[in-house]
């Protein structure tokens, strides 16, 4: 064995195999021919196999093909060797190009096994082409999908290229615009369909349009803009969004806008802001003309307080006790009736200033809003029953008020009869309910 590789190329010890046996040229000729024919075949498979494996950027089984192709390569220098065998004995060369191909031939199909399992999986040129078309029918239905939602929108939709050539329009663009979406340059977008700026009557520059600075990659939010055309005298003005449309490395390819018609909403705005002003104005000369009425009220009131204290200075000791009496009740009245003034005053402010809460116990709250309208229930013959009554967390001057006003109308709308009034309180679950019934 040690002399067979030293003596691979030696010949001496073998004949040509012209000369072995009883060969016909045609028989000859016929081995020959077939082995140099198979040789070639086996050795150009190989480079079309490396050429496509080194073209194809799906290298999946990139290692297969690189053993077939030594494979092959190998069997057609089997082949090319036994050709040359019939001039050059090279048997023990022979024998090596065999055990070469043996071994890649296993290697081969060892990892031929191994890759069995996913080429099984590998679907049919047939399945593929049902699956493609199934997937184009797919994205072609959902392509027109969207047509059809971008068409019933009543927003403005429109998409460039990064060169500004429109690629998509709907019918609500054309109707805020007012104008077919026409092959227009971006630089004749503003000019051409009357694109101003929200604050003052000039054309938006046509860098600054939002669809503009989407095509440079840059995102627009919530623009205002007015569209104005010479030939219709109506303003509409429109809120604007864009964004760039990307590849897959995140570079601009173009932009996409979605525009509405903001006009009814501006106009409601503003009449609400003048109604907001006239309201302002309004309660302004309702304190204007409160804060009069209350300084006229007061004053014949702090006459009546005067007045009844020098009546009672005046009589002295000759005074009687009714007489007494009657002087502190006009007083008591006068204090109240200045009170109620205060009290409306700042009643007419109540929405517009800070509320004081408090622990206000209604009882002597009652109390007090009885012996204010102590007269009136006389004259009125009234009989009140009132229940036992919390202590609440409010405004009291406001609860005073709810009380005058229940027991004034149960007064008033008493229908000539003696007004029997029935005071009632109800605990709900995180409030009271104060009422009042009465006979009218």
């Amino acid at each position: 064995m040690d002399t067979f590789f030293t003596r691979v190329l030696d010949t001496s010890d073998f004949t040509p195999r012209w000369e072995c046996g009883n060969w016909t040229d045609f028989h000859g000729w016929l081995h020959i021919g077939a082995d140099i024919a198979t040789a070639l075949a086996y050795m150009a498979i190989p480079v079309v196999l490396a050429v496509l494996v080194m073209r194809r950027s799906d290298r999946s089984f990139s290692g297969i093909f690189w053993l077939f192709s030594a494979f092959i390569f190998a069997c057609g220098m089997v082949h090319l060797v036994e050709a040359s065998i019939f001039w050059w004995p090279v048997y023990r060369l022979s024998a090596l190009v065999k055990v070469a191909t043996a071994v890649v031939s296993i290697f081969t199909a060892i990892k031929l096994i191994s890759l069995a399992p996913k080429l099984l999986q590998m679907r049919s040129p047939e399945e593929l082409q049902r699956i493609v078309e199934q997937q184009t029918r797919t994205i072609e239905e959902q392509r027109h999908l969207l047509e059809r939602l971008i068409h019933c929108m009543d927003d403005g939709v429109i998409a460039v290229n990064a060169k500004g050539e429109f690629i998509l329009t709907n019918p609500g663009a054309e109707r805020i615009i007012r104008k077919p979406i026409t092959g227009v340059t971006p630089e004749e977008w503003s000019r051409h369909y009357g694109i101003y700026k929200s604050d003052r009557d000039e054309l938006v520059p046509p860098e600054q349009l939002p669809l503009a600075q989407a095509i440079r990659g840059e995102s627009v939010r919530n623009m205002e803009m007015r569209v104005m055309h010479e030939d219709t005298p109506t303003t509409v003005w429109v809120e604007a969004t864009a964004n760039p449309i990307v590849n897959e490395q995140g570079q601009p390819q173009g932009g996409v806008v979605v525009f509405r018609d903001i006009t009814k909403s501006k106009a409601d705005a503003e009449a609400l802001q003048r109604q907001a002003e006239e309201l302002r104005q309004a309660n302004q000369d309702l304190d204007d003309f409160i804060h009069v009425a209350s300084h006229d009220l007061k004053q014949p009131v702090r006459h009546l307080m005067t007045l009844s204290t020098w009546l009672r200075e005046d009589l002295g000791e000759a005074i009687g006790e009714e007489a007494s009496s009657d002087l502190e009740r006009i007083q008591t009245t006068a204090l109240r009736m200045q009170q109620l003034i205060q009290d409306l005053l700042e009643l007419s402010r109540a929405g517009r200033s800070e509320m004081k809460w408090s622990l206000v116990d209604l009882n002597e709250l009652l109390d007090e809003v009885l012996q204010a309208l102590e007269v009136e229930v006389k004259e009125a013959g009234a009989v009140i029953e009132r229940p036992r009554l919390p202590v609440v967390e409010g405004e009291a001057r406001l609860l005073t008020q709810v009380y005058l006003n229940l027991i004034g109308n149960a007064l008033k709308y008493r229908g000539g009869k003696t007004a029997q009034i029935e005071l009632t309180v109800e605990e709900q679950k995180d409030h009271w309910v104060l009422g009042a019934r009465g006979s009218g």
